[in-house]
């Protein structure tokens, strides 16, 4: 530790901002960690069939309280869809479908956020590289991992941030999109009950 406070206070104020960036990255990743994989998880099939056997029990009551108690993204598309059931079947989806993106912005919150942190470490550490190649670096007092030379340190490091960021937000990326394709299959499925509701 001791170390990295030594190599922190010679490449300031670019370790400092650097610093600043990576703290904001990690809030980001983990709070839509948190959303993505918790709060908006849910098991689409098993979600569509038990909205499916409430509506064939004639219990549409019951499946429009479900889908207004389900998390933001799954309730802006069924919920609609769900009050509108018992009418024209391409209303229902229409009703549906209107909610998605709504649903779509929950899931990719924040996101642009994680693109603008990234250029903003990459570019404060090659300033910082910059800025020391520009003028003689001071020796380093303690040896720098894989032998990196002090003056490319800030670089080195915008770069290591900006590669966990790319892979974190990719990861979570794929969850949203994985979200985003079940929420997308949901007016159909609305659409083909309001059909069934119709033909009773």
């Amino acid at each position: 530790m001791d170390d990295l406070a030594i190599l922190m206070r010679l490449c300031s104020p670019w370790s400092w901002l650097q610093l600043a960036g990576l703290t904001m990255i990690v809030a980001i990743l983990v709070e839509r960690a948190v959303i993505l994989c918790f709060q908006y998880h849910l098991d689409a099939r098993a979600l569509s069939a038990v909205i499916e056997k409430l509506v064939r029990e004639g219990q549409v009551d019951r499946a429009r309280k479900l889908g207004m108690a389900l998390p933001p993204p799954w309730k802006s598309v069924l919920a609609p869809g769900l009050e509108a059931l018992g009418g024209d079947p391409g209303c229902v989806r229409d009703a549906s479908a209107g909610g998605l993106r709504e649903a779509e912005a929950l899931l990719w919150k924040r996101f642009p956020r994680l693109v603008i942190v990234a250029l903003a470490v990459l570019a404060v550490g090659g300033l910082g590289t910059a800025r020391f190649l520009t003028q003689t670096p001071p020796e380093a007092p303690v040896p720098i991992p894989l032998g990196i030379p002090l003056a490319w340190v800030p670089a080195a490091s915008g770069a290591a941030m900006a590669l966990a960021i790319t892979v974190g937000g990719g990861l979570l990326a794929l969850k949203a999109a994985r979200i985003a394709r079940d929420l997308r299959e949901l007016p159909r499925f609305l659409e083909r009950l309001a059909y069934e509701v119709a033909g009773r």
